[in-house]
C-alpha cells in the first residue's frame, strides 16, 4: 500500500500548540519524513480482546530510518471514519495523528533499563512472564527511538 506523508501543516498545529517548546519542535518536524501506512484491522496489543485500526509508521532523518506499529484507539477505529474509501479519506478524519504518534514516541522514549523499576512504576507484577515480555518490547521500542531523537529532542514533543 501507498504511504502517506502526515508531517504536513494541518498536521502540525495540534503537535506544535501541545509542545512545551515549540519552536525547537517545527524544526525538528522539518528534518524529519514521517509517512504511515493503513495495515488494516487487528489486535495490536496481546491484551487486546476488539480489533482495532493498525497503521505502520516510517520516520526518517538523515538517512536514519525506523518503523514501527501503532493501534489506533478503539474509538478512532470505531467511528466509521476507517469503513469506506482511498487512503487519503481513510486518515482525513484523524487530524490528531501527528500529535499522537509524537506523545506516544515520547513515552516510549524513556523506558527504565531496569525490568523492576520499570514493573514499579507501571503497576507490573515482577514475576510476571508477560510483564517481562512487555518490558522487553518496550526497550526495543525504546532503541528505535534512540535512533532518531536525543533526549533533549525529546523534550519538545508533546505530553
Amino acid at each position: 500500500m501507498k504511504e502517506i506523508n502526515i508531517n504536513t501543516e494541518e498536521q502540525k498545529k495540534l503537535a506544535l500548540e501541545y509542545s512545551e517548546k515549540p519552536e525547537v519542535l517545527n524544526e525538528l518536524l522539518n528534518d524529519l519524513k514521517i509517512e504511515v501506512e493503513f495495515l488494516g484491522r487487528q489486535k495490536h496489543f496481546e491484551s487486546d480482546t476488539e480489533e482495532r485500526e493498525v497503521i505502520k509508521v516510517n520516520i526518517e532523518r538523515n538517512g536514519r530510518k525506523i518503523d514501527f506499529n501503532f493501534g489506533l484507539s478503539l474509538k478512532d477505529s470505531f467511528n466509521g471514519a476507517f469503513t469506506i474509501g482511498s487512503q487519503k479519506e481513510l486518515f482525513s478524519p484523524l487530524n490528531d495523528l501527528l500529535y499522537s504518534i509524537l506523545c506516544s514516541c515520547r513515552a516510549e522514549f524513556y523506558c527504565s533499563k531496569d525490568f523492576e523499576d520499570w514493573a514499579w512504576e507501571f503497576g507490573y507484577d515482577i514475576d510476571s512472564r508477560q510483564a517481562y515480555k512487555t518490558w522487553k518490547s518496550c526497550l526495543k521500542q525504546s532503541a528505535k527511538l534512540e535512533k532518531i531523537f536525543n533526549e533533549s529532542e525529546m523534550e519538545c514533543l508533546p505530553c
